[in-house]
């Protein structure tokens, strides 16, 4: 007899990240997953105008989208559940990841008060930051109150930023929301009934919220608006449900009237769990247009200095957390360069040993001989040099040459990637552009300068198997390469 399997139940996930918005629905019964889906802003709902998931031609340093395109993402991605035959009427729960620290602004007839929404990788706001800051009486003061310090990705002062350059739709607006959240209170049934609460997890990337002390801070609040908090809704706890699946939206797609909806998290606690980071002792390192490495802690970690960004994660503990927000842009420099394609980058990556913390290396041998030139020589690695003396090898050779100035042992020598180093005519060294300590992972660490490269797209950020694949090696060997907190766009 067949297997009878209408009581057992799916539980479905929603990923809405900057380029697309995934749909994952897994069967705990079977121990499987038995559903993915995905919509690319860009290729797929191109009538918004977006690329890399942000409406184009905004200015220099702006990153927005329409909150609208998010939801019809959703609801395309809950369509298609029945044409991939998966049971709707089955799952009961519905979970949402997201991006972080973009803001929703909502009217109070639940219409949206500013048609875009402000993105974590906008950059417009650098001088709200350093309004809010010196409103406390500077960075210290700013991590005593909020556990960070501000910075143009946080959500803050994308809210300053509203008031002061539109408050007239400041002023409309009733409820602020993350992107989470926004998606949320649409599936909990939007302007009938709708559900908006925040969590722990988003919260403490907003800069509004100390994530120790789990208060909002009065001074940053003021410094915005006396009548902030009205505006902010209630927060809480990560590991429970909301409510239930909006009526309307569940007869749509033929979901359970009683199908819940849990409180969901960022993208980066959620990114945590999923990877098994859910306890003390697991470092996880993120690769994608930002890149980050986080850790479980069972008590909070300020850091005194900022550099490490102070979370809670999306399970009751605490997530501190290292950002650069150009990785990828990293990566796309790499091969404008050195011309490489994405296959190129994949064969240099391969012959890179585990555990080596500069994949594409110019200074790891302290030699000037011809076979540490090629080894340094990115063309030479993909076959595309073969005796060493292209401009690209001389460069390397000068590096070699210039590197040995620097410490005797490569395990003290601090990660450095493209825009730092020392120049091949002066002793003295090149200014890196952002300087970190990365105490998380016992190591210093230094950014390329911010504008390096463009974004990198969906298509360009699916490349990337071996790359992550050396990032995993370099974790299980317990030898976890560097990462610096991004301080500037």
């Amino acid at each position: 007899m067949p297997e009878d399997t209408r009581a057992k139940p799916l539980f479905a996930g929603l990923d809405v990240s900057t380029q697309s918005c995934k749909a994952v629905v897994i069967d705990p019964e079977r121990g499987e997953v038995s559903h993915v889906d995905r919509i690319e802003y860009d290729r797929d709902l191109p009538h918004y105008g977006t690329e890399e998931g942000a409406v184009a031609g905004l200015g220099k340093g702006v990153s927005e989208s329409d909150p609208r395109m998010w939801l019809e993402a959703v609801e395309i991605l809950l369509g298609r559940l029945g044409e991939a035959g998966v049971a709707a009427d089955r799952v009961h729960c519905v979970s949402v990841s997201g991006q972080q620290h973009g803001l929703v602004a909502l009217a109070a007839d639940d219409t949206l008060a500013r048609s875009r929404a402000k993105l974590w990788n906008d950059f417009s706001t650098a001088e709200e930051c350093r309004i809010l800051t010196e409103a406390v009486g500077g960075a210290e003061a700013m991590i005593a109150e909020v556990g960070n310090t501000q910075r143009t990705g946080y959500t803050a002062p994308k809210v300053l930023h509203l008031r002061r350059h539109e408050p007239q739709l400041y002023d409309r607006t009733r409820t602020l929301l993350i992107v989470h959240n926004y998606i949320n209170w649409h599936l909990t049934g939007g302007p009938d009934g709708g559900v908006a609460v925040m969590e722990p997890g988003d919260t403490s990337g907003t800069a509004l919220w100390h994530p120790g002390k789990k208060t909002w801070s009065r001074k940053v609040l003021d410094a915005i608006d006396p009548e902030l908090l009205q505006k902010l809704p209630p927060i809480g706890p990560a590991d429970r449900t909301i409510g239930n699946i909006g009526a309307t939206l569940a007869a749509r797609f033929g979901l359970p009237p009683d199908c819940r909806v849990d409180a969901g998290c960022g993208d980066n606690m959620y990114g945590a769990v999923g990877t098994g980071n859910f306890e003390p002792g697991m470092i996880t390192v993120s690769l994608g247009t930002s890149g980050t490495a986080c850790t479980v802690l069972d008590e909070p970690f300020i850091d005194p200095t900022g550099e490490i960004a102070a979370y809670c994660d999306s399970t009751g503990r605490y997530l501190p957390l290292l950002c650069v927000s150009n990785m990828a842009n990293g990566y796309n420099a790499v091969l404008e360069r050195y011309g490489l394609s994405h296959e190129e980058f994949d064969v240099i990556v391969k012959r890179t040993p585990p555990a080596s913390v500069r994949p594409t290396c110019r200074w790891r041998r302290r030699s000037t001989s011809a076979s540490a030139s090629r080894i340094s020589c990115p063309r030479y690695s993909a076959g595309r040099c073969s005796r060493g003396t292209c401009s690209t090898c001389t460069r390397a050779s000068r590096a070699c040459r210039s590197s040995r100035a620097r410490s005797a042992s490569p395990a003290a020598s601090p990660v450095r990637r493209l825009g730092a180093g020392r120049s091949p005519t002066s002793s003295k060294p090149r200014p890196s552009p952002c300087t970190v300590r990365g105490r998380l992972l016992g190591r210093r660490s230094m950014r390329p300068g911010s504008g390096t490269g463009k974004r990198v797209g969906s298509e360009r950020s699916r490349s990337w198997p071996s790359l992550s694949f050396c990032w995993t090696r370099h974790v299980a060997s317990g030898r976890t390469p560097s990462a610096g907190r991004s301080t500037e766009p």
